[in-house]
């Protein structure tokens, strides 16, 4: 097994993760097949979480704020 250098920083360690990834991506078409797929789910995953919670926010100021129309038909 290959000895890991510890890196200090966002930066640094990021470069290094992709260096990473890339490398283990070179070595097999299906390793790259199968870092692409994850990718692409982590990616989806994140952003469809991102939607869902923009959403839930901005219903919640929505509510918040008061409606012209007066009060619910219900209410009166």
């Amino acid at each position: 097994m290959a000895e890991v250098e510890i890196q200090t920083g966002i930066q640094e360690n990021t470069v290094g993760m992709v260096d990473r990834f890339a490398e283990v991506a070179a070595t097999d078409p299906l390793s790259a097949v199968l870092v692409l797929v994850g990718a692409l789910l982590v990616a989806f995953s994140a952003g469809f979480f991102g939607v869902l919670t923009f959403g839930a926010g901005l219903a919640s100021i929505k509510r918040l704020l008061p409606t012209a129309g007066g009060p619910p038909r219900q209410a009166r």
